[in-house]
């Protein structure tokens, strides 16, 4: 079966309708979808009517973030966001980088793998288990492995 995203120049292309192009944080806009970019995949109905701009869906995520209580939990946060829109994801890492840098990466980092267990949500990546040494090299064999960050 191909792979219903072929991205293209500008545009990233996908032969998913419904329900599948809002879990897939690659296509998925959210709110941003145009009224008319709403009808071609079928998801009028399947988000609020309102269109948003990618200002001010940021806008709103920021304050979302801001109202976390804790390190860990705007790591979950934006993990959370990270999994249902990456360019919004990338977008508010890009507008608060020096910020949210030590949320997404060291130290917080840190604290997130050590409560992996209670914070778990979706598979992003490989991982690896000093218990069964003999399946680490099939693990970073893994298809679709781009980038490997050990901690």
């Amino acid at each position: 079966m191909p792979d219903p995203l072929r991205p293209s120049r500008r545009v990233l292309r996908t032969t998913a309708r419904g329900c599948p192009v809002l879990t897939n944080p690659r296509p998925n806009r959210g709110t941003a979808f145009t009224q008319t970019q709403r009808r071609e995949p079928d998801l009028v109905g399947l988000i609020p009517p309102q269109v948003l701009t990618l200002d001010q869906q940021a806008a709103r995520a920021y304050q979302q973030y801001s109202a976390q209580p804790t390190d860990l939990a705007k790591n979950v946060y934006l993990t959370a966001l990270h999994d249902r829109n990456e360019v919004l994801f990338y977008r508010l890492i890009g507008d608060h980088l020096p910020e949210m840098l030590p949320i997404v990466h060291t130290p917080t980092v840190g604290t997130a793998i050590e409560r992996y267990s209670f914070e778990y949500r979706r598979p992003r990546g490989i991982y690896l288990s000093a218990h069964a040494p003999e399946d680490i090299e099939r693990s970073l064999r893994a298809p679709g492995l781009a980038l490997t960050t050990s901690t």
